[in-house]
């Protein structure tokens, strides 16, 4: 897939219509784009990132999302983007349109794929997005529609550049510096879904899952009226979960978005204040905000962290029943080392039997049934004691119950450490500090309200009041927030045990089909 062209109208400092050629020739396969600071260089590159993402430009780069949080949103942000004389003249439309060659489409011969993206900012907060495939729109575009995405926007994701790996397409040197740094569980989750993208291991995936699907298809058929009503049960309840798991994620962008723009409000409002107050300097303001953000960004941080730590709560809560699991786990691995061991001392019993058997024969001895049978059963368990002693004795009722992996074996018992080990401490260390986190905060928070103390007028009490509504709103919204994300670990847990149920009605039909 090449990029053939591109056109920027009305875009940034691009005025007009300005077309790019991309194309490689013959003996030129690397196209540079350069020109002196300030001349439209990460324009260019931004333009792109718009063209093909448009409002989830944010999740291909920190920079955007920032941009977009300290406008308030991102219409105003993106609304900012129509070229000043062209607004000047009466215009209120900009847009960018990306060419594609050579794409390779499923089940569809093109030799074009052409995205052009819009916002008129008279008429608007959204964009408009038209993808034409060999210059005429496509039904298999809109087919792509799913929930509340956009067909066009799925298909850019799935066929042009997925949204994981675009990061490793846009990008300047500090991009490259702050990939070779990261050190959050969430950074080092999304650079791993974007290595999976980039190594094709997702396709590897895809094809592992349609073939499971297509085994249970299998077993379904097979299966008896009861068994197949329990698969089909637990394929539903973990589809609707998935949905809940997708509507909840959605729901705490829109809140992340809603917080944004109310303390981009609120920062403007408190700067105001400041400003007629009269009690400190603008740079002062700054600097306290600057370490309000990171304070900000270290309490997300310390969430994350927490986040991990509540999907260990439900087998903390089942203490003794995770023992009792671990214990039944082991027990089944020993009874499989017995039986491999037993089967041992059989063959190798019956090898001692038979070789004797023969010695006997040769000699022409004659030895009564009786006295065989007893000296056969006397080999047999003097083999077993000096040279098989280590096959630990189980109870003759127990029965095997999970079947686990060597790998899900080795799960659980890393859970279990986790949990007797640092589980506690790792909580009580993450929370105290979340605590400490919030404190500072407030601090400061504290001091940026002193600072609006000596302004009275009835102006200013307005804004103050309105200022104290959006923070209460942000309070209620990070409240809304945190409650999303503990309602996502719970349905994530409830996924995890809808599969180990299906994995085990899989493990069961298997058996039945035999």
């Amino acid at each position: 897939m090449f990029i053939k062209e591109i056109e920027l109208n009305n875009f940034r400092i691009y005025k007009g219509r300005n077309r790019v050629e991309l194309l490689p020739t013959e003996n030129r396969n690397i196209i540079v784009i350069s020109g002196k600071n300030g001349f439209g260089k990460t324009t260019f590159l931004m333009s792109l990132v718009w063209c093909l993402y448009g409002r989830q430009m944010e999740k291909v780069d920190e920079l955007y999302k920032k941009e977009i949080e300290d406008k308030g949103n991102y219409g105003k942000y993106i609304g900012n983007s129509l070229n000043r004389l062209a607004e000047a003249g009466g215009e209120t439309k900009f847009s960018v349109s990306v060419t594609f060659t050579d794409v390779k489409i499923p089940d569809i011969t093109c030799n074009e794929v052409s995205i052009n993206r819009s916002f008129d900012i008279k008429t608007g907060t959204k964009d408009e997005l038209e993808i034409l495939i060999d210059g005429h729109p496509n039904q298999i575009i809109q087919d792509l529609s799913v929930n509340n995405q956009d067909g066009g926007e799925v298909f850019i994701r799935e066929f042009i550049l997925p949204l994981e790996i675009a990061k490793f397409f846009f990008f300047d040197a500090e991009k490259i510096v702050s990939l070779a740094e990261v050190n959050s569980s969430e950074q080092r989750k999304a650079l791993g879904t974007a290595y999976s993208q980039v190594l094709g291991i997702h396709k590897y995936e895809e094809l592992k899952e349609q073939l499971i699907n297509i085994q249970d298809d299998y077993r379904k058929k097979a299966a008896q009226p009861a068994e197949r009503k329990a698969f089909i049960k637990v394929e539903a309840e973990i589809e609707q979960v998935e949905i809940d798991i997708e509507e909840v994620n959605l729901e705490i962008d829109k809140k992340a978005h809603l917080k944004a723009e109310y303390k981009h409000e609120s920062d403007q409002i408190q700067r105001t204040l400041i400003r007629e107050g009269n009690y400190m300097s603008v740079d002062q303001v700054n600097e306290l905000k600057d370490q309000e953000e990171a304070l900000d960004k270290r309490i997300g941080d310390l969430q994350n962290e927490l986040k991990q730590l509540f999907d260990l709560i439900p087998f903390g809560l089942a203490g003794e029943t995770m023992i009792e699991i671990s214990k039944q786990v082991a027990d089944e691995r020993i009874r499989a080392q017995n039986e491999y061991k037993e089967a041992d001392v059989e063959n190798k019993a019956n090898q001692f039997l038979n070789d004797l058997e023969k010695v006997k024969n040769k000699s022409n001895i004659v030895v009564d049934t009786k006295i065989r049978r007893f000296y056969e059963d006397r080999i047999r368990e003097l083999i077993k004691k000096h040279f098989f002693a280590d096959i630990a004795d189980l109870p003759a009722d127990f029965e095997p119950l999970h079947d686990f992996s060597e790998v899900q074996t080795n799960e659980l018992n890393g859970i279990i450490q986790n949990l007797q080990h640092s589980f506690k401490g790792d909580f009580k260390k993450i929370n105290q500090q979340y605590a400490a986190t919030k404190s500072e905060i407030e601090g400061i928070r504290r001091k940026l309200r002193d600072a609006e103390k000596n302004a009275a007028d009835t102006y200013i009490a307005s804004q103050r009041k309105r200022k104290e509504v959006l923070d209460n709103l942000i309070s209620e919204t990070e409240g809304d927030i945190d409650r999303l994300n503990q309602s996502l670990g719970s349905l994530k847990a409830d996924l995890k045990t809808h599969r180990q149920r299906q994995e085990e009605l899989r493990k069961k039909l298997d058996v039945l089909r035999r």
